[in-house]
């Protein structure tokens, strides 16, 4: 992971933007040329035509001369001005698909970035601090820094043009203006050296405040928030983020004050400095009358654009510092690409059944205390059907995020088919494995592309894993069958699923994979009874041919399989068939009579009511 100081200057800031925008919109670069040049004229032409008209005043010239020189410098700024906005306007929008860009780079990131990273709380934060400051609205970073580009240039072209008429006449009023303008830039630079030590405290607010308004609305959140009376706790949380995030603007609001006001400051004893010197000039008669309007109006020009010139140094700079975190996440690191399996080994790992051996491994979650696995080593063999089980928090679902890929071994070693794991490349490696996880993961689409999850299901397939998972008929209910949509995030009438149904739904998800190596971890957590019951009659059909590691912690469950080890602060302490592990006592037993008491219990009191 990146660290969190500053690691990219604005040049290389600049420098890599730039090559995203000649990728994006190359066309956007003649805008900005553009701009800067049409900019500059109307500058010029604006000081011109004053000095100019005041000169064929003074000079007595005939009202139809003086007429036509007003017109024709009228028209030419006009026409001037609308150019300029045409570009202004062009090439602000199209700055806005260069922000689109960094933002699909950002989604595109999160996809290929290690699972093990990913669910790290300092990617979590980075990402959102990423989103938040760099690409969620127009002035945020990934945009702004083109604004800024674009005012910096246009400003600084066009100062160059008065600096030279400036120096010209009067040197010493531009060292003055040029004061000021250094004291306006480091009251600014003040400004923004707190804003780049405290930014990240509005993205954590805003992260907590969006959580807070996203939980309170959703409906599976509904009925509990009402029987517990949780309305108060979310209301007195969201206010206090309210409260917290307004305290933080106030903050900003006054050091951003404080320094706009020396700048002001500066720029009055600048103006009075200038304003007094060109009256004396006119009043001792060392000026004309056209060559003071001249000179006022380049003063007052070079004024308003040294104050310009700061203000889009300012943004310019600030989108810098918003870039740094889009920047950090930009260079997580990403899954490695392995080179392609050598013929010899991809027809290693194309013998089916599956064979995966765990050997001495160790593994720690980030910032734990304690390694969740210690010296775990065991041998799934070819076709085995094996059930991990034990308390929760043994070490279960971690060897399966092992096996799969997802995480890395702190130390040891995994090898699938005899092949070094670590060796495979990760998307061969997951094509192995058909998961049913715990969680359910349901995406806002068709049924059948939450099955298939792709974009062409497999009719026939489909079909085939529905019947498998036991939700032929619950389909069939539905309006458009398997075109049906999921969930109600984008079509209004989605359908919602519960517990158990999705949990099918993965079942079929995984039947449809048809991959050599069948994962269930906790299949049956969201299950009645009865749903339970037949997902283990089918678990021989679903298994076929295959090698298949079960996970649960209902001892009961595991009676159709081959081996069971059993897991216990994160070693394995025993392993063996259901009686062997009986005969040896220990912890697995201990677990199963308790686990029998209970159930016995229950079919008591069931009885008792026949």
């Amino acid at each position: 992971m990146a660290e969190k100081h500053l690691t990219y200057s604005l040049w290389n800031n600049l420098h890599w933007w730039w090559g995203i925008m000649r990728q994006e919109r190359p066309w956007i670069k003649w805008t900005l040329v553009g701009y800067i040049c049409l900019t500059a004229i109307v500058s010029v032409i604006s000081v011109i035509i004053p000095a100019w008209l005041v000169s064929l005043l003074a000079s007595r010239a005939h009202f139809a001369n003086y007429a036509t020189v007003a017109l024709a410098m009228a028209a030419a700024l006009a026409g001037t001005v609308v150019a300029q906005n045409l570009c202004l306007s062009y090439g602000r929008d199209l700055s806005g698909a260069v922000r689109s860009r960094v933002l699909l780079q950002m989604h595109s990131r999160v996809l290929s970035v290690p699972y093990q990273q990913l669910i790290e709380p300092s990617t979590e934060k980075l990402y959102h601090e990423a989103s938040t400051n760099g690409t969620s609205w127009t002035m945020a970073g990934a945009q702004a820094i083109f604004f800024g580009l674009e005012g910096v240039l246009a400003d600084s072209i066009t100062l160059l043009i008065f600096v030279l008429t400036l120096s010209a006449f009067t040197p010493w009023l531009f060292v003055l203006v040029l004061l000021a303008a250094v004291a306006s830039y480091f009251a600014l630079q003040w400004f923004r050296a707190w804003y780049d030590k405290h930014k990240n405290i509005w993205a954590a607010d805003e992260k907590q405040q969006d959580y807070l308004e996203r939980t309170g609305y959703a409906s599976e959140n509904g009925k509990d928030v009402r029987l517990y009376h949780v309305q108060s706790w979310y209301h007195a949380h969201l206010n206090k983020l309210i409260h917290d995030r307004m305290q933080w603007q106030r903050r900003s609001s006054r050091r951003e004050m404080v320094s706009r006001m020396i700048g002001e400051v500066a720029g009055l004893v600048r103006d009075a400095a200038a304003y007094s010197y060109l009256i004396a000039a006119v009043l001792a008669k060392t000026l004309t009358l056209g060559q003071f309007t001249l000179l006022f109006s380049v003063t007052n020009q070079f004024v308003t654009l040294t104050n310009q010139l700061l203000e889009d140094m300012h943004i310019l700079q600030k989108a810098s510092i918003d870039l740094q975190d889009v920047r950090r996440f930009l260079d997580t690191a990403k899954e490695k690409n392995l080179p392609q399996l050598s013929a010899a080994m991809a027809k290693q790992l194309s013998k089916r059944p599956i064979t995966i051996s765990f050997d001495h491994v160790n593994f720690t979650y980030p910032e734990a205390d304690k390694a969740t696995l210690q010296d775990v080593s065991f041998t799934m063999h070819a076709g085995e059907k094996l059930a991990l089980v034990g308390v929760n928090g043994a070490g279960k679902s971690t060897i399966v995020k092992l096996m799969i890929g997802l995480f890395t071994p702190g130390s040891g070693r995994i090898t699938i088919n005899g092949l070094n794991a670590a060796m495979i490349p990760l998307q061969d490696r997951y094509d192995l494995f058909a998961p049913v996880f715990q969680e359910t993961t349901l995406i806002a689409a068709s049924v059948a592309n939450n099955i298939a999850l792709t974009s062409t299901p497999d009719s026939a397939r489909v079909q085939t894993a529905l019947a498998t998972a036991g939700l032929t008929e619950k389909i069939a209910s539905l309006p458009n069958g398997v075109e049906t949509p999921m969930t109600r995030n984008i079509e209004d009438k989605g359908v919602e699923f519960s517990g158990g149904q999705a949990q099918k739904l993965m079942l079929a998800r995984a039947v449809y994979k048809n991959a050599p190596v069948l994962v269930l971890d906790e299949p049956t957590a969201a299950l009645d009874a009865l749903a339970e019951n037949e997902v283990y009659e089918s678990f021989a059909g679903l298994v076929q041919g295959k090698s298949a590691i079960f996970i649960s912690h209902r001892l009961a469950s595991t009676r159709f399989c081959d081996r069971i080890i059993f897991l216990a602060d994160g070693k394995i302490t025993a392993q063996g068939t259901h009686e062997e592990l009986m005969a040896q006592g220990g912890g697995y037993a201990e677990m199963y009579r308790v686990q029998s008491k209970y159930y016995q219990k229950n079919l008591k009191s069931g009885d008792d009511h026949d």
